[in-house]
């Protein structure tokens, strides 16, 4: 069953033009996506040329992220909204990259983590003052996932 879902999740992606990953639910090209089938690829490694298609296609939407964290990740018709969890998906996706190819794309050499830690730290520190308000929107997933974005991009 699992090499049958994988054959045709790999044909499928391999047929796609563009956008090469589309979504009823979490839109175009979306990093959660993108990270779960980069994972696979690198799994099953006799998918050079789809593995590079992903690459590519992640490294232009972690450098338009990280350039403005403020603006959607979730690239949908009904009107995504700006949330902490996609980009802390592209955070992991970035670091799954770096972490298992040769040679990294050449954004993640001039793009800078500065900013994008910074919109983390600043969910951070929201979410912390909201905790102390009763009755508040405090969410404690997107302190979680705040921390652990801060985190990834500077452990110290």
């Amino acid at each position: 069953m699992v090499p049958s879902a994988s054959s045709v999740l790999f044909d499928a992606c391999s047929a796609a033009g563009e956008p090469f990953l589309k979504s009823g639910t979490w839109g175009e090209n979306d990093p959660l996506t993108l990270l779960w089938l980069y994972e696979l690829l690198v799994a099953d490694s006799g998918h050079s040329d789809l593995c590079a298609k992903v690459v590519n296609i992640a490294e232009t939407r972690i450098d338009a992220a990280f350039k403005n964290p403020e603006q959607p990740v979730l690239l949908v018709k009904s009107g995504a909204e700006s949330h902490v969890f996609p980009l802390l998906r592209l955070v992991q996706l970035r670091r799954a990259i770096s972490n298992n190819e040769s040679s990294l794309p050449s954004s993640f050499e001039s793009t800078s983590t500065e900013q994008i830690a910074e919109w983390f730290e600043n969910q951070i520190y929201t979410q912390l003052s909201l905790s102390e308000i009763k009755n508040s929107e405090f969410d404690p997933a997107t302190l979680i996932f705040a921390l652990q974005g801060r985190l990834t991009l500077l452990p110290n």
